[in-house]
């Protein structure tokens, strides 16, 4: 059947649309762009660029570390949380009311969550520390290495209450036998998952991917702004843009790799 008048007719209808985003997105950047050069023009390339310098270090030096100090005690504070919930929940349960396992499960849910969060938050502050320089960073002996004990202690408390999150899950789901501490315990999860489960994992995949594309794409502009306007260099842009082509090669090898048609790539 030929469906070429169809395929036509599809993008006659959504063309106007595309055409009006893609002008309202020029005149934004067009109006960002003039109201960034008249800003640099006022300030100085040079005085911004200082400023933007030495507030980075700013941070990094005076405040980072006690940032990273109270993201281990949110860790702690949350996974305490967190797990005293859960065994309240499951002391109510008699193996077999769903009411009570789907309230135990969000509750996993959302401390998993917000291990995550803070998890990359502790990566985030670590490396801001470290990326003033080694002489800078040992500036102070005492912040050096209270900021690499500080960084080890949170990874310690985050790997404890994984390990404990994941051991509730199992409670609340004996057929998972994975441990959080193998190697490849990601894949024997999913290999322990039904058929339902694969499903929401790959709707929740489908939307991460989504987002991950639209939050390179706005690094991407901010990235490319930030050499343009403060001498930022490229590196920014070539991280965001090695994620964004890692994340697109996967989606389309795997996306290949499990099409029916291609089974046997």
């Amino acid at each position: 059947m030929d469906n070429r008048d169809e395929i036509k007719l599809a993008n006659k209808k959504a063309l106007p649309k595309f055409l009006l985003i893609m002008l309202i997105s020029l005149a934004i950047g067009c109006v960002i762009g003039f109201v960034g050069i008249m800003a640099l023009l006022a300030v100085g390339e040079e005085n911004a660029a200082g400023a933007l310098a030495r507030a980075g270090t700013v941070f990094a030096v005076e405040i980072a570390p006690w940032l990273l100090a109270a993201c281990a005690a949110a860790q702690l504070l949350c996974g305490l949380v967190f797990t005293a919930k859960v065994k309240a929940v499951l002391a109510d349960w008699d193996g077999e009311d769903e009411t009570v396992s789907d309230r135990a499960d969000r509750t996993l849910s959302a401390a998993m969550w917000v291990n995550s969060i803070l998890t990359t938050l502790t990566m985030f502050l670590f490396a801001a520390f470290y990326s003033v320089g080694f002489a800078v960073s040992t500036g102070s002996a005492a912040r050096f290495f209270g900021t690499m004990v500080l960084f080890l202690a949170a990874l310690a408390i985050t790997i404890l209450f994984q390990q404990r999150y994941v051991d509730m899950t199992k409670r609340l789901y004996p057929e998972k036998k994975a441990s959080v501490y193998d190697p490849k315990f990601q894949k024997e999860w999913f290999s322990q998952c039904d058929e339902a489960e694969r499903a929401v994992i790959g709707q929740c995949a489908f939307r991460a991917y989504r987002a991950m594309n639209n939050v390179c794409l706005a690094l991407w502009l901010v990235f490319t702004l930030a050499g343009m306007f403060l001498s930022t260099g490229f590196l920014p842009v070539l991280a965001v843009c090695v994620i964004w082509a890692v994340g697109q090669s996967v989606y389309a090898w795997w996306g290949r790799k499990l099409s029916p048609r291609n089974s046997a790539l």
